[in-house]
């Protein structure tokens, strides 16, 4: 998650022992907490509250400041919001100091590259797909959990099963920082074990 603060002075006069407070209790996970401010700024970490001192701001000057979080392995929601308090000395309109940004992190679904949809094939099925890298991957098999792979760096996972005769339907879940995405695209194929070769063994 990057969270970015703008700050600038729209007024006539220097402002003064200029201070920006941001609430980190629901931004995310502090554990890989990165920051990057320009013009450099120093800060403190004061509980959940990060502390930047901004000093004297003259007019027209702006900043900007770059926070970066991490997504909790385990949470129970995939909203996060940051609270965001600017104040200076003698600061003759504090009604618009505070500004709440919130974000919403939705987890794409996997892709399933094979079987392909209407594939006809003998008893043992290659399946195959795309994820985030790292991803859980459910493997939902006509209606029922079949497995669970894990994506590798590059995003690519497969599973390889044997399946009874007939027609069959198989989906993928993702699941990866306590995010679960909607279910992929549904493939239908069937399963004829007298094939004396199978045609998903053919490659173009």
């Amino acid at each position: 998650l990057h969270w970015v603060i703008e700050y600038a002075n729209r007024g006539l006069t220097t402002a003064t022992n200029v201070r920006i407070a941001d609430d980190l209790a629901l931004p995310g996970d502090l554990a890989t907490l990165e920051i990057h401010s320009t013009p450099a700024v120093t800060y403190t970490l004061d509980g959940a509250i990060l502390r930047f001192v901004v000093g004297a701001l003259d007019p027209g000057v702006h900043g900007r400041i770059v926070i970066k979080t991490g997504v909790p392995a385990q949470t129970t929601s995939n909203v996060f919001t940051n609270t965001v308090a600017i104040t200076a000395d003698a600061d003759v309109n504090p009604e618009n100091n505070q500004a709440v940004a919130t974000v919403t992190l939705k987890l794409a679904p996997p892709v399933i590259v094979e079987p392909g949809n209407g594939t006809t094939c003998d008893g043992e099925i290659g399946m195959r797909g795309r994820a985030l890298p790292n991803a859980a991957v459910d493997l939902y098999l006509d209606g029922a959990l079949l497995a669970t792979v894990t994506a590798d760096a590059d995003g690519r996972w497969s599973y390889t099963t044997t399946v009874a005769d007939g027609d069959h339907e198989l989906y993928a879940v993702a699941r990866l920082g306590g995010l679960t995405s909607a279910p992929s695209r549904t493939v239908y194929f069937t399963v004829d074990s007298t094939l004396i070769w199978s045609p998903l063994s053919l490659r173009f």
